[in-house]
């Protein structure tokens, strides 16, 4: 099925690569930054780096089954099949952790580790999840100017500066309780609502593994841009060092702002859950809480709703606008919510009720931002309709506990 190894080691031996052999490729959406033209020579395997590219081949097909492109079409994999990965560590609850390996010997395999074509070594998988796809790395490339060509050498530009000015652009932060909260669909859920009811609305994702399909929801949506940390030559965000991973923040916000236009929208996702590393770290730096004009948390139940409403503003500082995901999409759910948190705003991010969302995240929080910088929490308002309806949290007259008297 393969090429004998005398003749696979012979044809990555420092050989030109012309159009027509990059055209047989697959290009996950991991290498959107890459130019197809500036991979233009093999080069020998080594120690991988954080970012390197390759080309691999699949040898053995597990958990996934299929690379997705910059445009989000899931390309079905096979073994033999041929595509440019790019060397980057993981972390999914629900799947892998993964890092990039500290030795590759010849004819060694590495992990697929997601959808966009990351691969790496596995660390430690989640037990209901399968073994990943193996693949072997044939060679690693070198571009234009003789290096070994690496994501973080094609980035888009952008300031790294943090934005300390006023602004009339309002940013708007979707968090959750871990991997699988309905993130994405509640940053798609506030694109419709507020594209829908006249406003400009431009999108992030900006922790996380590259994979395109969570900022095409958004794009889906109504977003006029998109973009996640991948355009800026970062293939995953896991253990990047402080400094740098808030200085990418930055080229994220600053880039977003530049679109977003007078009085427009900036929605960032940010993965995994608020105790993830890079999550939480950008949570708790005080210029990114600063910018917060509304934070919007989804969560998977009534009880992570509760305790993570209460960790962001005891542990974070930050208060929360309202609630949405699985624990808002059931009538049960708000119900339980309400009997800890009171009236708490919610939306269910499977209707796209455009009008609800919009009264939500287009008045402005009391002081400008999510950022109570430890001040005791503020009653948020509680927004009266005609008819409760499944999208607000029920605060019956019996309920014994009241918001206040959890915290305290």
């Amino acid at each position: 099925m393969y090429e004998s190894e005398a003749k696979r080691k012979e044809s990555f031996v420092n050989t030109t690569i012309d159009a027509k052999r990059r055209s047989t490729w697959r290009w996950p959406s991991t290498t959107i930054a890459v130019p197809r033209r500036s991979l233009v020579e093999f080069s020998p395997l080594q120690k991988p780096n954080f970012g390197d590219l390759a080309l691999c081949q699949v040898v053995s097909v597990g958990a996934n089954t299929f690379i997705e492109n910059s445009v989000g079409c899931n390309m079905s994999i096979f073994p033999g099949t041929v595509f440019v990965g790019c060397f980057a560590p993981r972390y999914a609850l629900d799947e892998f952790e993964g890092r990039v390996p500290t030795v590759l010997d010849e004819g060694s395999e590495v992990a697929l580790l997601n959808r966009g074509g990351t691969i790496g070594e596995v660390v430690s998988r989640n037990s209901n999840h399968k073994a990943p796809t193996m693949v072997r790395v044939l060679s690693f490339f070198k571009d234009r100017h003789g290096r070994v060509a690496n994501l973080k050498n094609f980035g888009k530009r952008s300031s790294s500066n943090p934005f300390t000015e006023p602004s009339d652009r309002t940013l708007i932060v979707v968090v959750g309780t871990s991997m699988n909260s309905g993130k994405s669909s509640t940053a798609k859920a506030i694109t419709y609502g507020l594209t829908a009811t006249g406003h400009n609305v431009v999108a992030a994702k900006a922790t996380g593994q590259g994979a395109r399909r969570d900022v095409l929801l958004m794009k889906a949506a109504g977003a006029t841009h998109i973009c996640d940390f991948t355009d800026f030559g970062y293939p995953s965000t896991y253990m990047l060092e402080q400094g740098e991973m808030k200085r990418l923040f930055w080229k994220i916000y600053n880039d977003l702002y530049a679109r977003a236009g007078e009085g427009g929208f900036m929605v960032i996702e940010l993965a995994d859950g608020i105790l993830q590393r890079e999550t939480a770290m950008l949570l708790r730096d005080p210029l990114v809480s600063q910018r917060i004009g509304h934070l919007v948390f989804s969560c998977c139940d009534s009880l992570s709703a509760v305790a993570g409403v209460e960790a962001l503003r005891k542990q974070f500082g930050l208060e929360t606008t309202a609630i949405s995901g699985p624990a808002a999409n059931s009538e049960l759910g708000l119900k339980e919510v309400a009997q800890f948190l009171g009236a708490f705003p919610a939306f269910n991010n499977m209707v796209m009720d455009s009008k609800l969302i919009s009264s939500f995240l287009t008045k402005p929080r009391p002081g400008g931002s999510a950022a109570v910088a430890g001040k005791s929490a503020q009653t948020i308002e509680k927004i009266v309709s005609e008819k409760e309806s499944l999208e607000f949290v029920y605060a019956p007259e019996e309920a014994s506990l009241t918001r206040d008297d959890y915290s305290a």
